[in-house]
């Protein structure tokens, strides 16, 4: 695939990062964090463990983002590790997507022309899948920040969301057979070679990736590309996605 690192198409992570050290988590999306010898409680804008990258006296990225409507001025943006910068924000990995997915810069998608985020279906059509190209591509959107040793696993939580949306994928191509269905894995690091199921941490889960790409579900990988030290971030160049058993780690 071609790749656009051209600033105008990337998508703004942050307008002013601020070092800090981390010092503990209180819960899923609180944590806090020193900056100035003075400690800051800040939001984590990702639910997963992270255990093996968020720890305290893990050096972040943090802004503020000081707002009437806010609780927690701080957000957490990213984690920086030796080898890469490792980004927070679950709800990024769709923004570079669907920047992508406008700039034609996928080879799969690129004749696509009409591009809708958010599109309910399913049973009762209480579901959203990510982007529906077309009207009969479906394109769900999951990321990833665990690795061990050069190859990153999802999710790194047990995902009941996850499951849902791989088995309802699996229910739109198996009621018809014009539709087609990707789930492209995003990962929030450079240091990635290739993605795989952790079987360990969710079996449900490996197992349904595995048998929807029996089915016909497609799966594509990505890294993100980072420019300005991490305030602007785009797709980058296509890992592949290993669906093979493997023994645990």
């Amino acid at each position: 695939m071609k790749k656009i690192f051209d600033i105008s198409v990337m998508v703004r992570v942050a307008k002013h990062l601020e070092h800090g050290i981390f010092e503990y988590r209180e819960n899923r999306f609180v944590g806090y964090f020193k900056m100035n010898g003075q400690l800051h409680k800040c939001h984590i804008l990702n639910p997963g463990r992270m255990e093996n990258f968020l720890n305290p006296g893990a050096e972040i990225l943090v802004e503020n983002r000081k707002s009437p409507k806010r609780k927690i001025a701080f957000s957490l943006l990213y984690v920086i590790h030796p080898n890469s910068l490792i980004l927070i924000d679950s709800q990024l990995p769709n923004k570079i997507i669907k920047e992508a997915l406008q700039n034609r810069v996928i080879d799969q998608f690129k004749h696509a022309k009409l591009i809708k985020p958010e599109q309910t279906y399913g049973k009762l059509r209480k579901s959203r899948i990510d982007f529906l190209l077309d009207n009969s591509l479906y394109i769900e959107v999951k990321a990833t920040n665990f690795v061990h040793e050069g190859i990153g696993y999802f999710p790194d939580a047990p995902s009941i969301r996850a499951q849902k949306h791989i088995t309802e994928l699996c229910e739109v191509i198996e009621k018809d057979s014009s539709k087609e269905a990707y789930i492209i894995f995003l990962a929030q690091r450079t240091d990635i070679t290739e993605i795989r199921p952790f079987d360990k941490i969710d079996p449900k889960v490996a197992h349904l990736l595995r048998a929807g790409a029996a089915k016909g579900i497609r799966m594509l990988g990505f890294l993100i590309k980072y420019a300005e030290s991490g305030h602007l971030a785009c797709l980058g160049e296509e890992i592949p996605i290993n669906l093979q058993p493997y023994d645990d780690f």
